[in-house]
C-alpha cells in the first residue's frame, strides 16, 4: 500500500465503476443504482470512483453514497475489518466503543462496525442513543478499552458521514498505528470481507445511563467555583442550541447539575435530527447556523449564545452587547477566554501547580503564548489536529513528568479542558466558557467581549483571521495540490502588496505535516494548509500590532492580504 493514493483517470474511474457494477459482493440495489449513474451522470461517477476514501486529520470522511471515494457499508465494514485486524496484532482480547452521532446514516453504520468486530471475535460497547464525541474518548479510557470508533461528520453537510478511530489512550489514532490501519484498509479486496454478520449478544453491551453519569461528574468536578455557580448560577441566562446534534443531554446535565439554571434550549434546533432542517451547514464556526440561537438569545436578553456541531465537540459563542447588537467570537477569542480565566482563577484559588502545561497547534493565535509566559505555564505546539496534543500529554505521562495539563486548544473552535477526554469536548468546554461569563458578570461587572478587551490590554493587540477557499472535486484537489506546491516552491516573492520576508515548510520539519508559514513584510504570518476533511484550502493570518499601531489598521490590513491571497490563487 502506498503512502497517499494516487488520482485515477476519468477513463480509469469510469472503467472501476463498470467493474462494482458485476460483483456479488455488493447489494443488487447499489449496482443497479451504479448502472443507472453510469448512464446518466458519468460525471458523478468519476467523483465516486477517481480515488479512495483516505485518513485525514480525523480518520475517515466522505459524503454517503456508492463507491470507494465515498463513505457507506464497504467502505465502513472494510475500515472495521481492517481496524479490528490491527487491534488483534497488537492487544490480547481487545475491547472496542462504538459510538454515533445524529447524521441519518450514523446508527445503521455504527451497527454495522459492531457487526464486523463481533465477527472478529473483539468485544464492543454501543452507546445507547446518539451520544457526544467526548463521551466516545472518556468512555474508552473509563472503560479501559483498546480502541473506539465514533461515526461522525462533526459539523460538515448533511450528505457527509465519518469514521473516527481511537486507540486505547482516548484520542484519535496517531503515528505507527493509523499507518498499520491505512495499509491493512487498502490490502483487503470487498470480495473478502464477511458478508450478513450480525452483532452477537454475548460480545456486545449497550452501555446504560450510569455511564453518562461518570462523564458528567467527571465534568462538574473540572468546575473552578462552583459556590459561585451554586450562589449565583441563576443571575446568568444562557441560549444554548446543539444544531440538531447530540448536544441537547450532556448540556442540559452538566448544566442543571452545576447550577446554571437559566438555560433554554433553541426548541427549533434541540432534537436530533440528520437533515439539519434549519441549517444547511451545521457548524457553530459560521454564523450563519447559530443565527437562529442569536435571534432568541436578543428576544430573551440572554447573557450570551452557545453553539455546538453535531458530535458536540467543537463550541461556537456569541455574546449579548445591549440594545440589540451581539458579537461573534472566533475560535482564537474563545481559546484566549477560556484560557485567561483557567489561569487567572488556578493561580488566585492557590490551585496552579509548578509546572502547568498548555498545548496549541501551530497556527493558533500566539496570544495564548503571552498568557502562558505571564503564568509561567510551558506551550507545545503541535499540527492541526487534537490527537497530536493528546500525544503530547500521552508522552508527558510516559516520561514520568510532574505536570498540570491546563487546557488543550486549536483555532477551529475547538477545545480540551481537562484530560480525562483526550479529544476536543465541547461540553466541558461550554460549562467553563459559561463559569467565565458568570465569573466576570457577577464580580468585575464585564461581559465576555469586555473581559476579552482587557486581555488585550493586557497582553497587547493580537487578531487573526481564517481564509477557507473551498476547490470541491477531483479538479478541486489538483488545485488545492498545485497551490500548496506553489507556495512550497519557494518561487512567490510579493503577495500583492506585501513582500515575502520569509517562509518555513513544516512537511519534513518538526512537528511536521502538510503546513507552510510565510512571513509577510516582516510582521504578518500567514499560515496555509489543506483541510483534512473538507475540500479547502485554509490560510490562517496572525496580525500582532506593535507598540503604537492603532487597532484601526487590522480591518484594512486583513481585506488587503485577503484579497491578494484570493487574487492570487484564482491565476493558479
Amino acid at each position: 500500500m502506498k503512502d497517499k493514493i494516487k488520482s485515477k483517470s476519468d477513463e480509469q474511474a469510469l472503467a472501476l465503476a463498470r467493474q462494482w457494477s458485476e460483483m456479488p459482493c455488493f447489494a443488487a440495489e447499489d449496482r443497479q443504482e451504479l448502472l443507472s449513474l453510469l448512464e446518466n451522470d458519468p460525471q458523478l461517477v468519476i467523483e465516486r470512483f477517481y480515488k479512495d476514501l483516505e485518513f485525514g486529520t480525523a480518520g475517515l470522511r466522505g459524503i454517503v453514497g456508492f463507491g470507494p471515494n465515498c463513505l457507506n457499508q464497504y467502505t465502513l465494514s472494510k475500515a472495521s475489518y481492517a481496524y479490528g485486524l490491527v487491534l488483534k496484532e497488537h492487544f490480547q482480547n481487545p475491547k472496542v466503543v462504538v459510538s454515533y452521532d445524529s447524521r441519518l446514516s450514523s446508527q445503521q453504520f455504527s451497527k454495522i462496525a459492531v457487526a464486523v468486530f463481533n465477527f472478529l471475535g473483539i468485544q464492543t460497547y454501543l452507546m445507547p442513543r446518539e451520544t457526544a464525541t467526548p463521551l466516545l474518548s472518556f468512555a474508552v479510557r473509563s472503560l479501559k478499552c483498546q480502541g473506539g470508533v465514533m461515526i461522525t461528520a462533526s459539523h460538515n453537510p448533511k450528505d457527509y458521514n465519518g469514521y473516527k478511530v481511537y486507540w486505547q489512550d482516548g484520542a484519535q489514532v496517531s503515528p505507527p498505528y493509523d499507518q498499520e490501519i491505512i495499509n491493512r484498509y487498502y490490502q483487503i479486496n470487498f470480495e473478502e470481507l464477511p458478508r450478513d454478520v450480525s452483532i452477537r449478544e454475548e460480545l456486545n453491551q449497550v452501555l446504560g445511563e450510569d455511564f453518562y453519569q461518570s462523564y458528567f461528574q467527571t465534568i462538574i468536578a473540572q468546575s473552578l467555583r462552583p459556590d459561585l455557580i451554586k450562589e449565583k448560577g441563576a443571575e446568568l441566562k444562557i441560549i444554548y442550541t446543539p444544531l440538531h446534534g447530540t448536544g441537547a443531554h450532556p448540556v442540559g446535565e452538566v448544566f442543571r447539575q452545576l447550577g446554571f439554571h437559566h438555560l433554554m434550549m433553541v426548541p427549533e434546533q434541540a432534537q436530533p435530527d440528520g437533515h439539519f432542517p434549519t441549517t444547511s451547514r451545521p457548524n457553530p464556526e459560521e454564523l450563519q447556523a447559530l443565527k437562529m440561537g442569536c435571534d432568541l438569545m436578543l428576544k430573551e436578553n440572554a447573557d450570551l449564545l452557545i453553539g455546538s456541531d453535531p458530535d458536540t465537540d467543537r463550541m461556537g459563542v456569541m455574546v449579548n452587547l445591549g440594545e440589540g447588537e451581539a458579537r461573534f467570537l472566533n475560535g482564537n477569542e474563545i481559546a484566549v477566554l477560556l484560557l485567561e480565566y483557567k489561569l487567572s482563577s488556578l493561580k488566585q484559588l492557590g490551585l496552579l501547580k509548578e509546572n502547568p502545561v498548555v498545548i496549541k497547534t501551530l497556527v493558533t493565535s500566539s496570544l495564548q503564548d503571552r498568557i502562558a509566559e505571564h503564568y509561567g505555564a510551558k506551550v507545545y505546539q503541535t499540527m492541526t489536529g487534537f490527537k497530536w496534543m493528546a500525544k503530547v500529554i500521552k508522552q508527558l505521562e510516559l516520561n514520568g513528568d510532574d505536570f498540570q495539563m491546563v487546557m488543550a486548544s486549536e483555532e477551529s473552535f475547538g477545545s480540551m479542558t481537562h484530560s480525562a477526554v483526550r479529544d476536543k469536548d465541547g461540553v466541558s468546554a461550554a460549562a467553563l466558557m459559561s463559569e467565565a461569563a458568570l465569573y466576570y458578570k457577577s464580580t468585575r461587572g464585564m461581559n465576555l467581549v469586555q473581559a476579552l478587551e482587557e486581555i488585550h490590554d493586557k497582553y497587547g493587540t493580537h487578531q487573526e483571521e481564517l481564509i477557507n477557499l473551498e476547490y470541491p472535486g477531483k479538479q478541486g484537489m489538483e488545485k488545492i495540490q498545485s497551490i500548496m506546491q506553489f507556495f512550497r516552491s519557494s518561487a512567490l516573492k510579493q503577495l500583492g502588496e506585501f513582500k515575502v520576508t520569509d517562509s518555513s515548510d513544516y512537511l519534513h520539519g518538526e512537528p511536521s505535516g502538510n503546513l507552510i508559514r510565510v512571513q509577510l513584510d516582516g510582521q504578518f504570518t500567514l499560515f496555509l494548509r489543506p483541510s483534512g476533511t473538507e475540500p479547502k484550502i485554509k490560510f490562517y493570518l496572525q496580525i500582532v500590532l506593535r507598540p503604537g499601531e492603532e487597532a484601526s489598521m487590522v480591518p484594512g490590513i486583513i481585506s488587503a492580504i485577503k484579497r491578494s491571497i484570493e487574487e492570487f490563487c484564482e491565476r493558479i
